[in-house]
């Protein structure tokens, strides 16, 4: 069972205290609820308001009947938020997982995730790009510069941003040109030796044209030193830029086209050895040089790992008022993502190298990673989007509705290419010294094609009562062809750089390709459609009794699209098994208020959730006999959550800001879900007949309790030229299990950590220097555990940057 961190007791009580305290605030004497406002900065009327489109409309952030959050291009400067793992400093209730590739992260939302380490899976948590939605999870990934604001909707959002928003929303609102000419460079480094560069112009091209256009580049050396004779890894490389233009086509008609390209390269996805295999440990250790200890960041292998992706993207965006009441937007959008990775899958220094053969092996382990030619892992997805969408506003009514397109190619391959001693992989100690090649060569191809309508309706009862409803019918057909060839064969090795013969007077494994020479041993091939039609929809009650406080109850339904299973252990369909996995659907009851107090001067948000998701898609270990098993997507049963999430900003004296927030959720598996049982797990742990029940069990990569505080003072210092803005923040992880299973050692603790910094700027704003430190407490922790036991290691795991504390400066100079 999770246990609470005590500090997070006396927190959560404190700031419920403080949300009741608002909520039973009395009201003040004001007018009814007027016209959506926002201010760009806190003035003398209190803490800004933020103007969102939570609801595909504008509106302020404390009038919308729904959990969200904003986190504006001030606080992301101030907190140091510069990509968007990062995202989970700014909110309590988001959540991000890594892996050994970009496709193999993604963002938890609640607890609710779409836990897979393959191509294939929609996710539960959609983000969106200037009103696109993203469609995997590996292009979720990327640098936060030139940004407006960050919207994080929190529940199935089904109604008005289509399927695969069943845990939430992430939707990034970048800087759009304006009508001056302006723009900025800004240069930084870091202690952990990080370089970087950004930059940005805007310009006017003449009357009713805006042009601006910005790029970045980000260097991070290896922070992890190979012992042996592969590369140092957990470094990075990455770029991008951007351009956008924006017309006035005619005095109601606007149009925007934007353009961008982004290239990362990664050495994050090296698995770290935690704790040593059970069977193999010993000569596991021997191969290594030292013992795999938790907390300790070691590595020795004989290869490199890296992650490689390149994207780029095409929106155009039409608007057009009709009138003062009514306003149409097309949004079309073309993307293009691709990937590939390489990975030294058995984490030794043992294994057969391309060009070279095998690596020096004296202690023989077993088990010998074949490091193929690239590219090893690839995958292209790209898709056309389309949304026509119609706007109504009168002192009544709100109305949107529109329509959505969408059609999508997703292509794969994948090899996962072994040696192993064939007294360790056929349990057979005659067989010691007698190698045997193992490998899947597979690819797939799936094509994807969405479209929907959808509509909602706000109506003003009265000045302060207000009901709403919404509906979303869409339509998904998707095709999936897969081709899995896999083989198995004896072979001969010379541990110096030589592969004996094999079938045929062939060498058994071409040293040139590291491609095998022998026959297939099996294969499966199949091709299977799946057609589903969903209805989404929400409906509620809202009462705004002053202009500073807004009530709401609703009830939401979201779906996520059917998930393929291209993973090695994707099988043919049969009668009671489809690769074509069923869709997610979420229902959620929310209870919610919004409120400004003192004069502006405090803003709270509050909301309680009940929610429930069936047909969760995850990746689990199923058992394929006595001793085998296999990871498969699957429908994993159910998944039900109910909590609280609260958020607080007060502005306490002149400069200074308090904010804080904490969310609480309970998400829990339930409807039968079976798993492989964990190495060394017994009957009264729960093991039984090899495999271990999930039901009750706290749900992968969840957080229990999460909490942050922050402060931020800013000081225009009156006797000097300059001005100093000084921002700490704290936040607070809960434990969190790291797989689908009860395997203690998979459990990450619970953590806090601690960020601060401090900028200084001239009094016209022409330059600023910021300087930083990110995890100051150095409180350790992994971003990821596995178990793959005498395979790889009985826990192994990933570290994300701020595994340790380092610090930075940047540079800005603004024109």
């Amino acid at each position: 069972m999770t246990r609470m961190h005590p500090h997070g007791w006396g927190l959560s009580a404190s700031l419920s205290a403080l949300a009741l305290a608002m909520v039973a605030a009395p009201a003040q004497a004001q007018a009814p609820a007027a016209a959506d406002a926002a201010t760009g900065a806190d003035d003398d009327r209190g803490l800004a308001d933020i103007v969102v489109t939570a609801q595909r409309r504008e509106q302020s952030l404390s009038r919308v009947p729904v959990s969200v959050q904003a986190v504006g291009a001030a606080t992301l400067k101030t907190q140091v938020i510069e990509d968007t793992p990062s995202l989970v400093k700014a909110s309590p209730s988001v959540a991000f997982t890594g892996g050994f590739s970009a496709n193999s992260s993604g963002f938890l939302i609640r607890g609710i995730s779409s836990a897979s380490s393959e191509g294939g899976v929609q996710q539960s948590t959609a983000m969106v790009i200037d009103g696109v939605p993203l469609a995997r999870p590996g292009e979720f990934l990327g640098d936060l510069g030139d940004i407006e604001r960050v919207e994080i909707l929190r529940g199935p959002q089904g109604t008005l941003f289509g399927k695969n928003a069943t845990a939430g929303v992430v939707s990034i609102v970048t800087q759009r040109p304006t009508d001056d000419f302006r723009g900025y460079i800004e240069g930084g480094a870091t202690t952990d030796e990080e370089y970087l560069i950004r930059g940005m112009i805007n310009a006017p091209l003449g009357q009713g044209a805006r042009l601006r256009l910005n790029g970045y580049y980000r260097h991070l050396d290896p922070l992890v030193k190979n012992l042996s004779t592969g590369a140092d890894q957990y470094g990075f490389e990455n770029y991008g830029f951007a351009a956008k233009l924006d017309l006035d086509l005619s005095d109601t008609v606007t149009a925007k086209l934007s353009a961008d390209y982004r290239h990362g390269y990664s050495t994050f996805g090296q698995a770290l050895n935690i704790v040593p295999s059970t069977g193999i440990g010993a000569q596991q250790i021997a191969a290594l040089g030292f013992t795999p200890t938790p907390g300790v960041v070691k590595m020795a292998t004989d290869g490199i790992s890296f992650d490689r992706s390149r994207g780029y993207s095409f929106t155009g965006e039409l608007g057009w008022e009709a009138n003062d009441r009514v306003k149409v937007t097309s949004i079309t959008g073309y993307r293009d993502f691709r990937d590939d990775n390489l990975s030294d899958v058995d984490n030794t220094p043992a294994g057969f190298l391309i060009g070279k053969g095998f690596s020096p092996n004296p202690t023989r382990y077993p088990v010998m990673y074949v490091s193929t030619d690239t590219p090893r892992q690839p995958q292209r997805v790209s898709y056309f989007s389309e949304e026509l969408r119609a706007n109504y506003s009168d002192e009544r009514l709100d109305v949107v509705g529109g329509f959505f397109y969408q059609t999508l190619k997703d292509r794969g391959e994948g090899v996962t290419p072994f040696i192993f001693d064939g007294a360790f992989v056929l349990r057979n100690p005659a067989l010691a010294g007698t190698y045997f090649y193992n490998a899947t060569y597979l690819n797939y191809r799936i094509d994807d094609d969405t479209w929907a309508a959808f509509g909602d309706v706000t109506f003003k009862l009265n000045d302060t009562l207000s009901l709403f409803a919404g509906a979303r019918y869409t339509h998904e057909s998707i095709q999936l062809k897969y081709n899995n060839v896999s083989y198995f064969g004896a072979v001969a090795a010379n541990y110096g750089a030589v592969i004996l013969p094999g079938p045929n007077g062939q060498p058994a494994i071409d040293v040139a390709t590291a491609r095998p020479n022998l026959a297939p041993t099996g294969a499966i091939n199949y091709q299977i459609g799946r057609v589903t039609n969903n209805v989404s929809g929400r409906a509620g009650i809202q009462w705004q009794p002053t202009t500073d406080y807004n009530f709401y109850f609703s009830y939401n339904r979201g779906y996520k699209g059917s998930a393929a299973d291209v993973s090695r252990g994707s099988g043919t369909p049969t009668a009671t098994y489809s690769p074509l996995l069923a869709p997610e659907i979420a229902t959620s009851f929310e209870l919610g208020s919004k409120g400004r107090l003192f004069d502006g001067n405090v803003q709270y948000s509050l909301n309680f959730f009940k929610q429930k998701v069936r047909n969760l898609q995850q990746a689990v270990v199923q058992l394929t006999g006595a001793n085998a098993t296999v990871t498969q997507l699957i429908n994993a049963g159910a998944v039900k959550t109910d909590g609280v999430e609260f958020e607080a900003r007060a502005r306490v004296a002149d400069g200074l800001t308090l904010d804080g927030g904490f969310a609480y959720a309970d998400p829990r598996y339930s409807g039968g879900l079976f798993v492989a049982c964990y190495p060394g797990q017994t009957a009264a742990q729960g093991c039984v007949n090899n495999r271990q029940a999930m039901n009750g069990k706290q749900t992968v990569n969840s957080y229990k309790w999460r909490y942050n505080l922050g402060a931020t003072y800013t000081n225009d210092l009156p006797n000097l030229p300059v001005g100093v803005t000084i921002n700490i923040g704290w936040q607070w992880f809960d434990d969190s299990p790291q797989r689908v299973d009860t395997d203690p050692l998979l459990v990450e603790p619970s953590r806090g950590m601690l960020d601060a910094s401090i900028t200084i700027a001239d009094d016209d704003q022409r330059w600023s220097l910021q300087i930083y430190g990110k995890n100051l407490t150095n409180n350790f922790y992994y971003g990821g555990r596995v178990n793959v036991d005498n395979t790889i290691s009985r826990v192994s795991g990933y570290v994300f940057r701020d595994y340790k504390r380092y610090g930075g400066m940047k540079l800005t100079y603004n024109f």
